[in-house]
């Protein structure tokens, strides 16, 4: 439950736990001499921030943000959930805190298993274990930093249940995709993939053609170009409801997002079940790929 990104063709990694410590330092790893580095950092508040996991991370230029997760506290002795955003400068190395002037009716709870991205100026957040009370939250909220204040949106729309353990992404200047998660109340998991407009607050659900990942959490997801890629994550079996066993997977769906003519061909091909024998061998090694390779795409 730690956090990476990357930037200037490195990846950094911030936060996490094992069974001794929280993680508290911001690490490096460098691609082209696959080394690792553990970055000296300073903090503008004098003291770093402490470690934490389960926590939302997301980047912006130089700057890597962090919001919520659970921390231990100061006595070692219980788990503390912060609703906190700190930014740390991947050039210089400064930790800052973004202190938040809000009405208490507006803050969101401290959370941990949430999504968090900046977008369109904000860090927009929705969903996360909230401890009190003990349950998914479904609010979408959002950080303003010119004005540092916080705000729930009042969406329109589709209007996605709580839950934990999902993943989100930006799309485009305004938009965020969010892709599965977890009911931690009435434990199934989800699906479904479906698109803030930051802009107008509104939700759209988003049905994919062709056949998608079944329901799942903590899967990884990214973007790139208009191909948005689902890899992994914990589901269950569904023949194994009943019996609560959980299964890890190892799959990959890529949903191409303005999908091409070639795109949406090979899967009328596929689909109907037509001859390939008068196409160029390209895409008859294509197809064969999508039909009997490791490979799931939905389009």
């Amino acid at each position: 439950a730690h956090s990476c990104c990357w930037y200037n063709n490195k990846i950094y990694m911030y936060g996490g736990r094992n069974d001794f410590q929280f993680f508290h330092e911001v690490e490096c790893f460098d691609p082209v001499t696959c080394e690792w580095s553990v970055i000296k950092a300073i903090s503008e508040e004098g003291s770093l921030p402490r470690g934490r996991y389960a926590h939302a991370c997301s980047l912006n230029g130089p700057i890597m943000y962090i919001q919520g997760g659970t921390l231990l506290s100061i006595t070692g002795l219980s788990l503390l959930y912060t609703p906190e955003i700190l930014s740390f400068n991947l050039i210089s190395h400064i930790w800052k805190t973004e202190y938040a002037i809000t009405e208490m009716s507006e803050m969101p709870l401290g959370r941990d298993f949430h999504s968090g991205v900046y977008v369109n100026g904000r860090f927009v957040i929705f969903g996360g274990k909230c401890p009190h009370p003990n349950e998914d939250d479904d609010g979408f909220y959002s950080f303003n930093f010119g004005t540092h204040e916080w705000t729930q949106l009042n969406i329109t729309g589709y209007l996605p249940p709580g839950r934990r353990s999902l993943q989100a992404v930006v799309y485009g200047s305004s938009h965020v995709i969010y892709f599965g998660g977890f009911s931690t109340e009435n434990k199934i998991f989800y699906s479904d993939l479906f698109i803030l407009n930051t802009e107008n607050n509104h939700v759209s659900r988003i049905a994919p053609y062709g056949v998608g990942p079944c329901p799942r959490r903590r899967v990884g997801m990214c973007l790139i170009g208009s191909e948005l890629i689902i890899c992994g994550g914990v589901g269950r079996k569904e023949e194994k409801q009943e019996k609560k066993e959980l299964m890890t997977y190892d799959d990959m769906y890529i949903i191409n997002l303005v999908p091409s003519l070639e795109h949406l061909s090979i899967e009328t091909v596929i689909s109907e079940s037509l001859p390939t024998d008068i196409l160029p061998v390209h895409l008859q090694e294509r197809i064969t790929e999508l039909q009997f390779g490791n490979l799931d795409v939905s389009f």
